[in-house]
């Protein structure tokens, strides 16, 4: 039997697609592109969740239509930042020299997106930063593009922002409409490659950060991945996981659902669960028992509207499900969880 593995990637992905959208093709596109790519709008206010790689590069590609917009992934690019992928590639941009910050981002790629690869590869004169796709999405121009710039900006927070790559490689086929893109780059770019490349000068690999960081500030692996620590880590319950939460945005906890998310029928994925010794009941109930804690604790929302939020039809079903899950009412919780804040805030 096939081992179900899904190429994840993180929402931090978007940037800041929504607004793009809008401004290039107004407020009405955005639902639209959002549904036709089978994600909840919900997703742009969850920037850490999960979602699957296809459905990220659907939604760049829609998006592009919808906007009649060639450039439309590196538009969304432009307005991107290396930060604006989180606390790991922080982490990375933090190492002395930017040869030692490019090994880092190879190690820290999966806490962005899995099934994708990073290689740095070293030559002389010219050495090669390569983004390597899940190969059944490579070739997605809007994605590719997207990715140009902020990759770029790492590498300026080494060597300064003039710095621009010797020339870019594509991971798609030139097209007719090629032209727009390259009349905006002050750089070459190919096309057809098997990675998006950056061309970097070898000497630059070792040249140091141009800024100190302080002790303070700096941020190690290990807040890498206690960030990163929350429901499954391992495949494929990590996937299936990744798709109940997104799901359950909407209020949506139904196996048929999830497994459409995912790409797979309801009995593969059944099996898969098996073998792990896990089914979907379980994983769903953790999801909304991780949901609802967060919901209680952080929130002053009403509990009947977080039962229903979680796909409950009622409050008494909620209260239950909770209080055999976690030994306590919903409300003994956010009670307990108040005064534990409340013990914890510093006297004036």
């Amino acid at each position: 039997m096939t081992r179900l593995f899904v190429p994840m990637t993180k929402a931090t992905g978007f940037g800041p697609l929504p607004d793009v959208l809008e401004k290039h093709a107004g407020s009405k596109a955005l639902p639209r592109a959002f549904q036709l790519a089978g994600l909840p709008m919900d997703i742009i206010e969850f920037p850490e969740f999960w979602l699957p790689v296809a459905s990220m590069h659907a939604l760049f590609e829609i998006s592009a239509r919808e906007a009649g917009d060639r450039c439309f992934g590196l538009s969304v690019g432009q307005d991107m930042s290396h930060a604006s992928f989180g606390l790991w590639i922080k982490y990375c941009a933090q190492a002395g020299t930017l040869a030692d910050g490019l090994n880092r981002v190879i190690s820290c790629a999966p806490f962005q997106q899995t099934g994708c690869r990073m290689i740095l590869e070293t030559s002389v004169p010219i050495s090669f930063w390569r983004y390597v796709a899940p190969k059944e999405l490579a070739g997605s121009i809007q994605h590719c593009d997207h990715l140009i710039v902020p990759m770029i900006h790492f590498v300026q927070s080494y060597l300064g922002p003039e710095w621009q790559p010797e020339w870019v490689d594509l991971n798609y086929p030139r097209d007719d409409l090629s032209h727009q893109l390259e009349s905006q780059l002050p750089f070459p770019v190919r096309y057809g490659a098997s990675s998006l490349t950056l061309a970097i000068k070898a000497d630059d690999l070792f040249r140091s950060k141009l800024t100190r960081v302080s002790a303070r500030q700096s941020i190690t692996f290990a807040d890498v991945q206690a960030a990163e620590a929350s429901g499954p880590s391992k495949e494929p319950l990590k996937s299936v996981y990744s798709a109940i939460t997104l799901r359950l945005l909407d209020g949506h906890t139904d196996i048929q659902g999830a497994a459409c998310v995912l790409g797979i029928g309801v009995q593969p994925l059944q099996r898969n669960l098996r073998r792990e010794g896990v089914n979907y009941r379980a994983l769903l109930d953790i999801a909304k028992l991780n949901r609802a804690q967060a919901l209680l604790a952080d929130t002053g929302l009403p509990v009947t509207e977080i039962a229903l939020a979680l796909g409950y039809n009622s409050l008494g079903n909620f209260s239950r499900a909770f209080k055999r899950l976690v030994g306590l009412a919903p409300m003994t919780y956010r009670g307990l969880h108040l005064a534990t804040s409340l013990d914890q805030t510093p006297a004036d």
